[in-house]
């Protein structure tokens, strides 16, 4: 019902077939620009879709996204699916599909939403077919997150069993927040398993670029916004200055200036759409007219 028709695609990978969605703003079949979003912990490729790919049509650009693993579509379709710490080799196949179509130069743009605040820079510093980077917002260790959100758990002297039947009990009043952990173990390997399984498990521990962003070169806009959280801007700050990019931007978003201050511009996507592309224009020297 699209009109130009949106493309639902395959990605091969390791024995799966993961899917993604491809639209272009035209069907002249000319080369352009790729807006290539990878989504969050507990997101959905149509959710990104949604948020996202209209805003891509109407400034002339391609839009891309796919289930990555351990995101909803790749884990629902194959269980075992699950994130892994190294996402740049699933991301390796994706790159290799865009290469095969002739809509898509080689200006494409990465963002990462949330989760993907991580998956997005992680990918970036392995594959060079990056030409402009967008964290939203960046994050460099999932562990220190991780650790900050359930520290109590990570310190408290109550013996582990006392301490998990709390936790049940604490959760039989929030039923959303239970389906969101029994969500994020189970895209994660963990499925039966508690949280505190994960907390101390040493895979964790992989879920961190700190050492490696220096790597990344390309031209980055990284986006956070300033109610997010102290080590959340923390994180955000680190990553800016530890690039190696000779081109970025930090623009840390308040709720009095820009009219948003929710994780990923939630509370007000336009502002961060208009901020995205207008800059992604600049950098690729890019003016879209029909």
């Amino acid at each position: 019902l699209f009109k130009p028709v949106v493309r639902p695609v395959k990605i091969p990978f390791e024995g799966k077939m993961l899917p993604g969605y491809f639209w272009s703003p035209d069907d002249s079949g000319k080369s352009r620009p790729t807006l290539f979003v990878s989504g969050g912990n507990d997101s959905w490729i149509e959710e990104l879709f949604i948020m996202l790919a209209p805003g891509a049509y109407r400034r002339g650009y391609n839009f891309f996204t796919f289930d990555y693993p351990g995101h909803r579509g790749a884990v629902h379709l194959y269980p075992d699916c699950v994130k892994r710490p190294d996402f740049e080799v699933p991301f390796k196949a994706a790159f290799d599909y865009l290469e095969t179509l002739p809509e898509v130069d080689d200006r494409i743009a990465l963002a990462g939403y949330s989760f993907g605040g991580y998956v997005a820079p992680r990918v970036t510093i392995h594959e060079p077919r990056v030409k402009a980077l967008i964290p939203d917002c960046p994050l460099i260790n999932v562990y220190d997150i991780t650790l900050k959100a359930w520290e109590s758990v990570i310190d408290n002297t109550i013996p582990r069993e006392k301490l998990q039947a709390l936790m049940e009990e604490k959760l039989k009043n929030e039923p959303v927040f239970r389906a969101f952990r029994e969500y994020s173990l189970w895209s994660l390997g963990f499925g039966g398993k508690t949280l505190i399984d994960w907390i101390k498990s040493d895979l964790v521990k992989q879920f961190s670029i700190v050492d490696d962003i220096k790597k990344i070169s390309c031209p980055t806009l990284s986006l956070v916004s300033e109610d997010e959280g102290e080590l959340m801007l923390e994180q955000s700050k680190c990553f800016h200055e530890g690039i190696s990019s000779n081109i970025k931007e930090l623009k840390i978003l308040s709720l009095s200036k820009d009219g948003t201050n929710d994780h990923c511009q939630l509370d007000n996507l336009s502002v961060g759409q208009q901020l995205m592309f207008d800059w992604l224009d600049s950098i690729f020297e890019y003016r879209y007219s029909k």
